[in-house]
């Protein structure tokens, strides 16, 4: 940034390097941060270096972190060692990038929330990484054949492409209800189907005594 001597809002002069306490808004929560910089002191511009902003990038993030309860960088950095990662293979493995994991771990990029309850699942054992590394194929996806049963002998089936995450989750699930992962899914895609189409036929013309019910698939 080149040196200002001059505020480009209302021409004066004064301008000092500060450090101002900054207010923000998340998911309806308020949190400052201090922000470093060259401030009016007339009408109180603020002008931002690079490093200005990134040492409150820094802060939102982790402010940020805090109200989503996100693992901390150092909690991801412990859980990826504990499963015997480098930062490069758990980015290859978990995806968001060839750098992801050494950016979490910085505290300079925010993972997102299914990555974190991922990782809090192979910490705590309810997923094993064995579990996760097999679900790479050639294409770097997966697809969870579904069957659903019809009243005739012919039954019909829906390939459903599921990633990583998600097929851990059915796997995840499947074994705490006692179920295997195609029943499973089979009954969760049902349910979440007929639900909505529930929820569509009340907002239409359509009377409720033509509506077939579950049992009649």
């Amino acid at each position: 940034m080149s040196t200002i001597s001059r505020c480009t809002n209302c021409g004066s002069t004064q301008l000092i390097r500060q450090t101002r306490r900054e207010e923000y808004s998340y998911k309806g929560r308020s949190y400052s941060v201090m922000q470093p910089g060259l401030y009016c002191q007339n009408c109180s511009e603020a002008f931002l270096s690079k490093e200005d902003i990134e040492v409150t990038e820094a802060e939102l993030i982790r402010a940020r972190r805090e109200i989503d309860s996100l693992l901390s960088p150092d909690e991801i950095k412990k859980v990826r060692k504990s499963l015997e990662l480098t930062q490069a293979q758990a980015s290859e493995l978990f995806g968001g990038g060839s750098q992801s994991f050494s950016k979490y771990e910085r505290g300079i990029v925010l993972h997102g929330k299914a990555l974190d309850i991922l990782l809090r699942l192979l910490d705590s054992g309810s997923i094993s990484l064995m579990t996760i590394s097999n679900l790479h194929d050639t294409d770097n996806a997966l697809v969870q054949t579904v069957t659903t049963s019809t009243t005739s002998s012919t039954a019909r089936s829906i390939n459903v492409p599921l990633n990583e995450f998600t097929y851990g989750l059915v796997l995840h699930n499947s074994s705490m209800t006692g179920r295997t992962p195609t029943v499973y899914c089979h009954e969760s895609l049902e349910t979440s189907i007929m639900s909505d189409f529930f929820k569509t036929t009340r907002k239409s013309s359509i009377p409720e005594e033509s509506i077939p019910s579950v049992g009649n698939y």
